[in-house]
């Protein structure tokens, strides 16, 4: 039997903070105001890019050393660093902060493995402190499971076991985060705007509370459906009140057909 401790934050610590975060490293390289062009113009390239480090989060690791290649929408950044800087993207690249620790190969970029692996820093500290915070209001914790994309990464996975060398760490295959046990049902645009709107989306359910409320009313569907089947049977009956030594016409159920009923009359 699983029970519930501590009830889910939702903290915006997991695979999309990386993603932040290599945006932010790119803004340091040819600016916000052109990556916030080439998101919104050329949506194809910055998807293209972003598709491109997934290839990036998933290779890379603590022992990982020299330097690591990824290919870059070249020709989209370099329309746009010639429209706003009046420079192609080499020169660019050459000229920022981050020149002696990242430059250009043809439609690559070659890049520290420092400058990738810092990028996980404050994700890391953040989801190490917040499991700190947890384990301090739970007692006899012996095993940490990890789930959701995120905890592919082996550069999570090494910090968690650097951090609580005491604890087993079980990584199961195929952690797909719809896979996991909710606090509340998944729901669809519409229903999240729904709840926006009406504010139910601030009243988080637990997987505890989602459970009794669901066993409770399973219990209740027999009375439920008992109470409706002789609302609907006993729509038209009568009170009716007879003498002593009237007839009556009693219908019961056939022996060979149950969908036929057998009349007894004079009873």
């Amino acid at each position: 039997m699983l029970k519930e401790v501590c009830q889910a934050t939702g903290d915006a610590c997991g695979g999309t903070s990386i993603d932040n975060e290599f945006f932010q490293l790119f803004v340091k390289i040819v600016g916000a105001p052109l990556m916030n062009s080439l998101s919104k113009n050329d949506p194809s390239a910055y998807l293209d890019l972003f598709r491109e480090f997934e290839i990036v989060k998933r290779t890379i690791n603590p022992n990982k050393k020299g330097k690591m290649n990824f290919t870059i929408p070249f020709v989209a950044l370099d329309e746009l660093c010639k429209n706003t800087f009046e420079e192609d993207l080499p020169t660019t690249v050459s000229s920022c902060s981050l020149s002696d620790k990242i430059c250009l190969r043809g439609d690559k970029m070659r890049a520290e493995v420092d400058v990738l692996k810092a990028l996980y820093s404050k994700s890391m500290v953040e989801i190490i402190c917040h499991i700190s915070r947890v384990l301090n209001h739970c007692n006899d914790v012996s095993m940490l499971l990890l789930v959701g994309g995120f905890s592919e990464s082996e550069m999570l996975q090494h910090a968690i076991r650097k951090e609580f060398p005491d604890k087993r760490i079980i990584i199961p295959e195929d952690a797909a985060p719809f896979k996991l046990l909710y606090g509340w049902p998944v729901r669809g645009p519409m229903a999240i705007l729904r709840g926006l709107s009406t504010g139910e989306d601030e009243k988080h359910c637990s997987v505890i509370e989602h459970g009794i409320t669901v066993r409770n009313y399973l219990g209740a569907v027999p009375d439920i459906v008992k109470e409706k089947i002789n609302a609907w049977h006993d729509k038209h009956t009568r009170f009716r009140e007879f003498e002593p030594g009237g007839e009556v016409l009693l219908l019961l159920p056939s022996e060979t057909l149950k969908n036929k009923a057998d009349a007894l009359s004079g009873v």
